[in-house]
């Protein structure tokens, strides 16, 4: 045969079937492989049992009560937002500084209370009080353990970190802001770590920041803390450098542009962006005479748990062969920085804390997840849910509290007598009376600002240190007056001949002018 007839044979011929080999399951192996983990076996692990202990004791201080003396006007605000569809523009709260311009700069914090005020009331605040700060505790927890891998190290330095926030406990607007930046932490520890992460939502986040509390200018400055650490480029003896590459720089920079950009997205436009630059450029006797603005002095626990976190990260760096990441440093240089300046600014400081000390506790516990004890740890986490139960306090309770810090019983005895025409009241006490007696206008509350651009913040510390008080009592034509008992205030009012004391209990006093 030529070549021209096998070609043809070849060209004729029909081509073989096409033959599926289906593989075949060697048995040992179908055999041996593990069924997917159920759900009681993913919760009860050594890690998950940590985190809930650490949102236990978070629910621990939720347990002071719901009594923050800015909280009762943050609920009116609500109250007025939800009623009015729109915004508090000017002061209506007070006679000394009514009409003022007024800016309500944690508008959606304030919703949120409120709206969980309008639902459970007293109960309701605190469910909102114990839960955000007790998420925000969870993911530094999280950030700790992915840091150090060892459960028991995260557990310890996020209990050490918890511990410095406890400086802002209570039903607070500024728990959601420093939730938003514990999550921008997260983030960007993933992209640390991983070169990848949603970017995205750190926008997302300053959007809505601004919007809850005016603490995201620190957000800012951390964000670029760690775009720039990443510029060096080689280790500084026991500093290690961890450089981006160009592109990361460049998806950093979109994020931070961004960022800055969708502060704007407010319903207050600029003047809410510039707002806390006018805290510190023009607001100096607020920043003098509100405690956590003034600088920690180390007296109380506070200061303790402030010397004991910074012996500990010094320990750890001469017991330990890690080295400190120059973006870590950074941050805790200036989270202790301004933790020292203001007692507020601890709060940051302990979500930074927790995560930078984890890898210096590294190796506390033997931790191996090939070996959990799946009925202690379930049996732990029962006990914690159950005391979750049993300690949610009820309405009463919460209004113990309350009558214990606040004048319930001389709002009584104010509206039995008519009112109390031209109140002359204690700084704390002034957003309760606007809520519980919103038909009395009051002299002060806790709204600092727009009583420090009035001057009614200047005479009421006058007032409260006898700086000729009758001045100031004169000038507003105050006929009653109501402050804490057993004062210095209370003694010169027994002094006076044109006042008497016209009702007095454990909390407050009420006194009257006389003809």
């Amino acid at each position: 045969m030529d070549l021209s007839s096998l070609t043809n044979v070849c060209q004729t011929d029909a081509a073989p079937p096409i033959v599926i080999v289906q593989p075949v399951e060697d048995p040992i192996k179908e055999a041996n492989r593990e069924p997917s983990p159920s759900l009681l076996n993913r919760i009860g692990t050594f890690p998950v049992v940590i985190g809930t202990l650490v949102v236990l004791k978070m629910f621990g201080f939720a347990l002071s009560g719901v009594g923050d003396n800015d909280i009762f006007w943050h609920l009116r605000n609500g109250q007025f937002m939800v009623a009015q569809h729109r915004f508090p523009a000017v002061d209506t709260y007070s006679y000394t500084a009514a009409g003022m311009p007024w800016l309500s700069h944690e508008w959606l914090s304030e919703v949120v209370y409120y709206a969980a005020f309008r639902a459970l009331h007293l109960q309701g605040l605190w469910l909102v009080t114990a839960l955000i700060p007790a998420i925000t505790a969870s993911v530094m927890f999280y950030l700790a353990f992915q840091r150090s891998k060892d459960p028991f190290a995260a557990g310890i330095a996020t209990m050490l970190g918890t511990a410095l926030m406890s400086v802002g406990d209570g039903p607070r607007m500024h728990h959601l802001g420093w939730l938003c930046f514990v999550v921008m932490l997260a983030i960007l520890q993933k992209f640390r770590l991983h070169r990848s992460g949603p970017l995205w939502a750190i926008p997302v986040l300053f959007c809505l920041w601004i919007n809850v509390h005016g603490s995201w200018p620190f957000g800012l400055v951390v964000f670029g803390l760690i775009f720039l650490a990443g510029f060096i480029q080689n280790d500084l003896g026991r500093l290690q450098a961890s450089p981006w590459s160009s592109a990361e720089r460049s998806r950093l920079l979109i994020t931070g542009l961004a960022s800055a950009a969708a502060l704007f997205i407010n319903p207050f436009g600029y003047k809410l962006v510039f707002y806390p630059a006018d805290l510190f450029l023009h607001q100096k006797l607020n920043l003098e005479v509100v405690q956590e603005w003034r600088s920690l002095t180390f007296v109380g626990m506070t200061g303790v748990w402030v010397g004991v976190a910074i012996v500990a990260l010094l320990v750890g760096t001469a017991l330990t062969d890690i080295r400190w990441r120059i973006d870590d440093l950074a941050l805790i240089v200036l989270v202790f920085y301004c933790g020292l300046s203001h007692e507020r600014m601890l709060l940051p400081a302990g979500i930074v804390l927790a995560t930078v000390l984890a890898p210096f506790l590294g190796g506390l516990s033997s931790y191996d997840p090939a070996h959990e004890r799946k009925a202690l740890n379930l049996t732990i986490l029962a006990g914690v849910l159950v005391t979750l139960v049993v300690v949610f306090p009820s309405e009463k309770k919460l209004q113990r509290k309350i009558d214990a810090l606040y004048p319930v019983h001389a709002v009584e005895y104010l509206r039995a007598h008519g009112g109390g025409g031209r109140l002359f009241n204690e700084y704390n006490w002034g957003g309760y009376l606007a809520w519980t007696m919103p038909e009395q206008r009051v002299f002060i509350d806790s709204r600092t600002d727009i009583f420090e651009y009035a001057g009614v913040l200047r005479e009421f510390v006058d007032v409260i240190r006898l700086k000729h008080p009758e001045k100031v009592l004169e000038k507003y034509h105050i006929d009653s007056v109501l402050i804490t008992p057993n004062t210095n205030l209370n003694v010169w009012f027994d002094l006076q001949p044109n006042w008497r004391l016209a009702y007095h209990d454990s909390v407050s006093a009420i006194y009257v002018r006389t003809p």
